[in-house]
């Protein structure tokens, strides 16, 4: 038989018995999406190196799965394949991954499900139809919502680690229909490759099959996906309340870690994480103490055979053997200088290194994530205490002495002792004795704002009170549309009023100037007012309206989360064009202050461009 024959039966035989999941180990597993540009385009990059595989030239675009991608098309979703060609037409509102040779897919605002031709084998019908396994579906009833915010929308898959939304799953099979109505919560085993889900009724959680069968009945009251080989499962502990022992059980749904009253953390790299009494233990696969001993603390290495320890306040190394060795990380360089100083770990703490390779400090300083500036003194910390290490290894004023400090700048770092704060130069001299309150460095300026006797005010090192600096604000980046040179502009239109648009870096107009307010493109679109249908609508690169995504009543050029846009006027579209005609405004220098997002009290929060 001729051999190109023989490889071409050997990969049908391959695709047979390992199916179409066995693409996932294809080349495109180790790619990402990369976004940018004026457009703000979507397209692949080698995860590793970096480099280019597929250009940007969609509007997004979400990991490969199977050796097919989904992204979106003029406002609609498609699959590519490797090469980037698109093999199914963009036409879904949104599209998840493939999984055991289907993918889940939205049309308005109802799942359904297709196989690699694109052909629908479940028409649209459900809130979710998420592949189990290559017959049988997580099957949600009613209609779709997303969980996420606009412009971000998802559709997690059983690799996606955890399924958001609320409501009650069944099991939906494409040659036999209803195996089970919805009835279960579900949570993540692992990842759909065994036809297994965690499944519950009334909070108590058993091991389901694709079948409908349980592999383990309900019986945990917490459950978590498996590592390493390994589930931790726990249940309430009889006669003891709410009282929990928890274990562990094998991808085939064996308690292979005896049930037992502590806690559990996942397994990793052939290590188990267990706490008890307030000491910390590791754990081989069947549970085994090992060391037979707890510790203070203890840290899993990501790779080899050997753990850290905190015993008898010294970290030493713990082998899968359960011997005491040697620290593994001892002697290893945390940060180093071209003069030779150098930081050292050593017994779980930090050794400072001269040019000569001699400890430059008499003892062993704890590790705060050390940095090791080579043109400036370094933070250090000994115990409750902080202090600083110079250019040349020695710790100034010979031991860390404060309580409280800032990095150094300008020469000089504001330190706190003995409930006050000064100033010190970098050989460790007080140029401002303590005195203040507090002392907080200004970025960018070499001014501190200071803090006595219930009065604010700016000094500079020398202690001489200044004007408050005056905070710089890049305004061009307010009107600034990716990173190719591409801008918002504004012009006067006939009857007098100010109108925008966006040129690129040559200054070809790629959206005319004539609208009252406008957004950087993003995902392909770009956003203006449409004052007849009081909607912000998108329009695409080509100058173009677009019918999705859809107009919306108000829009913002970023989201700002448990905030509210400042109030220009009562009507929700009007307030939006009005508050983004004020950030342009200010961007253009046409305006004093930005419009502001007002945070709700007591709320963190935190912005996204859109």
């Amino acid at each position: 038989m001729p051999r190109s024959i023989c490889i071409a039966l050997f990969a049908l035989v391959v695709w047979f018995y390992a199916g179409p999941e066995a693409l996932a180990q294809s080349r495109s597993a180790k790619w990402m999406s990369s976004c940018g540009g004026t457009f703000d385009l979507c397209g692949f990059v080698d995860h590793e190196t970096k480099a280019e595989v597929i250009p940007r030239r969609f509007e997004r675009a979400f990991p490969f799965s199977e050796g097919l991608a989904s992204v979106r098309i003029e406002g609609r979703f498609g699959f590519i394949d490797e090469t980037g060609t698109v093999v199914i037409p963009a036409q879904f509102d949104l599209a998840g991954e493939f999984h055991r040779g289907h993918a889940e897919v939205l049309i308005d605002g109802k799942m359904g499900a297709i196989d690699r031709r694109g052909i629908l084998v479940i028409q649209p019908q459900f809130a979710r139809v998420i592949p189990f396994t290559s017959d049988v579906f997580l099957v949600r009833e009613g209609t779709w919502t997303s969980g996420y915010l606009e412009g971000f929308e998802k559709l997690e898959s059983l690799s996606f680690g955890f399924i958001s939304g609320q409501g009650a799953f069944g099991l939906f099979s494409l040659s036999s229909g209803w195996i089970a109505k919805p009835q279960y919560g579900i949570q993540q085993f692992d990842r759909g490759k065994s036809g297994l889900i965690w499944a519950s009724r009334d909070r108590i959680f058993g091991l389901l099959r694709a079948d409908g069968r349980w592999q383990i009945e309900p019986r945990y009251v917490h459950v978590q996906a498996l590592s390493d080989e390994r589930a931790i499962v726990c249940e309430p502990e009889q006669g003891k309340g709410e009282t929990r022992q928890c274990g562990a059980i094998d991808p085939d749904g064996n308690l292979v870690v005896p049930m037992r009253a502590w806690w559990l953390h996942y397994w990793r790299n052939g290590f188990g994480l267990a706490r008890e009494g307030g000491k910390e233990g590791l754990l081989d696969r069947a549970g085994n103490v090992i060391g037979g001993q707890l510790f203070d603390k203890v840290e899993r290495p990501e790779r080899g055979d050997v753990a850290e320890v905190l015993l008898d306040g010294k970290w030493v190394g713990l082998g899968r053997d359960g011997r005491i060795v040697a620290n593994p990380k001892d002697g290893q360089v945390i940060a180093a200088c071209p003069s030779g100083v150098r930081l050292l770990w050593q017994d779980g703490k930090v050794q400072v290194m001269g040019r000569d390779s001699r400890p430059t400090v008499p003892h062993l300083l704890d590790y705060t994530y050390n940095k090791l500036y080579c043109d400036k003194p370094s933070p250090v910390k000994l115990g409750a205490k902080w202090g600083f290490v110079g250019v040349d290894g020695l710790v100034l004023n010979g031991t860390p002495a404060f309580d409280n400090i800032y990095g150094f700048g300008n020469g000089f770092a504001a330190v706190a002792q003995g409930g006050k704060w000064g100033v010190i130069d970098t050989t460790g001299r007080h140029v401002i004795e303590p005195r203040y309150d507090q002392l907080t460095p200004a970025d960018g300026t070499e001014l501190l704002k200071a803090k006595e006797a219930g009065r604010e005010f700016w000094i500079n090192a020398r202690g001489e009170e200044q004007p408050a600096p005056v905070r710089k604000v890049d305004r061009a980046a307010f009107l600034r549309c990716g990173g190719d040179g591409a801008t918002i502009k504004a012009d006067t239109a006939p009857d007098g009023s100010r109108v925008w648009g966006i040129v690129d870096a040559d200054g070809r107009e790629l959206i005319k100037r004539e609208y009252r307010a406008i957004h950087c493109f993003r995902n392909g679109v770009a956003w203006v007012p449409v004052d007849s249908k009081r909607q912000w609508c998108p329009l695409g690169q080509e100058r173009t309206a677009r019918e999705r995504p859809r107009c919306t009543e108000s829009r913002y050029p970023y989201l700002q989360t448990h905030s509210s846009p400042e109030r220009f006027s009562d009507d929700a579209y009007e307030n939006s064009v009005q508050w983004s005609r004020a950030y342009l405004e200010f961007g253009a220098d046409l305006r004093t202050d930005p419009p502001r997002m007002i945070p709700e009290r007591g709320a963190a929060s935190f912005s996204i461009m859109r």
